[in-house]
């Protein structure tokens, strides 16, 4: 850069907060272009594994995304990964096979506007249209009201 003074063009002498400043913008600049980049192409923009189709993000860190969210840590997103698999990927309302970034939600077995809490053996993978059916209601309660839907129409 360059300033003007006294009618003559001269270098801008960069203090050294300036040159800190100048590098952590060029930095972050560099990444945003690096996470353009990998969207473009199809990977996560965290690192360079394939993203999930439907998603800016790979399965782990969707994982870590999640389990900050309900664990309160990216750190714990191993455990929801093993929920998910001793489920074996399927809802336990319906049989139907979860898909991560499709229709994978994850649900609070006691609705926390019951007293329920983010602890990992209150939350269960279920099917994202079921767990919006559910809305705040108890395993209990949501089967009671199946079976009440389902004798009305039998009938």
């Amino acid at each position: 850069m360059f300033s003007i003074i006294g009618g003559m063009a001269r270098p801008r002498i960069l203090t050294d907060e300036q040159r800190r400043k100048r590098k952590r913008t060029e930095e972050k600049r560099r990444r945003q272009r690096q996470r353009e980049k990998n969207i473009k192409i199809g990977f996560c923009v965290y690192c360079n594994n394939k993203a999930i189709p439907t998603l800016k993000s790979c399965f782990s860190h969707w994982l870590r995304e999640k389990s900050s969210f309900y664990l309160g840590t990216r750190t714990r997103w191993k455990e929801l990964l093993d929920m998910l698999e001793s489920q074996e990927y399927k809802c336990p309302f319906t049989g139907v096979l979860l898909v991560p970034g499709d229709n994978a939600s994850i649900d609070h077995i006691i609705p926390k506007s019951k007293g329920g809490t983010n602890d990992i053996i209150n939350l269960q993978w279920v099917d994202f249209k079921y767990n919006t059916i559910k809305n705040d209601m108890s395993n209990d309660e949501f089967m009671d009201y199946i079976k009440m839907l389902y004798e009305r129409n039998i009938k």
